[in-house]
């Protein structure tokens, strides 16, 4: 039983199978969400020291790699792979723009220290990469919706705030703390079951979705399947072929792939209605399982 409750892949499908048949506390615990996302934030920065920021020559590449991939790399793919499945006017596509625009999620991270991948590349990353987001935000929807969401900007700075600058302070102390030595070892456990609460309350939310409208999800569904596995597999492949090390194609990937699809959800389903918020939805059940295939997807067992 103790196997079954530290097994990973089983934590995040309990989690799916809670939220969507036992939704009721999921609302409760959602304005929580956050803040379990930014516990899990500083467990995982213990690589990381302010002093870096004295040499921004070190983190100036993992930013600009990261603006690459996770905005200008993803935008295009999902955004012709959506002009296949929709037309630009549909409100489905537009739910694929707000993904688009949305920041890296800072799932990232953590996710990049359980897999073993370059945890200080997705730190600068997702930091440097939501930053830029406070000037990409308000452009793009200056042009696709003719006008600006200053309550969209004062959440997403808010969202920035606690869900990375301030962990990655507060693990500068907590990390020469007596506590950080006693709880590092099971670091790996308190990290997956802080994503479980996650995961609960995101798939909890969309329980109705998911058990009545399951029709409406199924194209998104489809163009997310083959853009997070088919993509994924070549990119993976590509990156081997140019001799990209283990570490640095785990966190390439995550980077790119890896969205804050609550937030695209909410934007999405401020500005645009119901239907838009849907790609988001669909977003947050395929990156799931996304995440718990990825060991096998990279070849966990070859680290080359």
């Amino acid at each position: 039983m103790i196997k079954l409750i530290q097994n990973r892949n089983l934590i995040l499908i309990l989690a799916f199978v809670l939220g969507v048949f036992v939704s009721y506390p999921a609302f409760y615990l959602k304005d929580y969400a956050v803040y379990f996302l930014a516990f899990m934030m500083m467990m995982s920065l213990n690589v990381i020291s302010m002093n870096e920021l004295k040499d921004y020559k070190l983190i100036l590449k993992p930013i600009f790699i990261s603006i690459i991939l996770n905005y200008l790399v993803f935008g295009i793919l999902i955004l012709i792979l959506a002009r296949i499945f929709y037309l630009p006017d549909d409100e489905m596509f537009k739910g694929f723009i707000f993904i688009v625009i949305a920041p890296p999620g800072a799932v990232i991270v953590p996710f990049t220290y359980l897999y073993g991948g370059n945890t200080r590349f997705s730190v600068w990353g997702v930091i440097g990469a939501s930053v830029f987001l406070l000037i990409l935000f308000p452009a793009v929807l200056l042009i696709t919706m003719g006008k600006s969401l200053n309550n969209g900007l004062i959440e997403l700075i808010k969202i920035l705030l606690i869900t990375i600058i301030l962990p990655v302070v507060f693990s500068q102390f907590f990390n020469r703390s007596k506590y950080f030595q006693m709880i590092s070892k099971y670091k790996s456990k308190i990290i997956d079951w802080s994503f479980f609460l996650i995961v609960y309350i995101v798939i909890g939310l969309n329980s109705d979705t998911f058990i009545n409208h399951t029709e409406v999800l199924i194209k998104p569904a489809i163009l997310l399947i083959i853009f997070l596995f088919g993509f994924g597999f070549l990119a993976n492949v590509l990156m081997k072929k140019i001799n990209i090390i283990y570490s640095e194609r785990i966190s390439y990937l995550l980077m790119l792939f890896v969205k804050n699809n609550p937030f695209s959800a909410v934007v999405s389903l401020q500005l645009a209605g119901k239907l838009a918020a849907i790609p988001s939805v669909a977003l947050s059940v395929i990156l799931l399982i996304y995440l718990i295939l990825f060991p096998l997807i990279m070849g966990a067992k070859n680290k080359t």
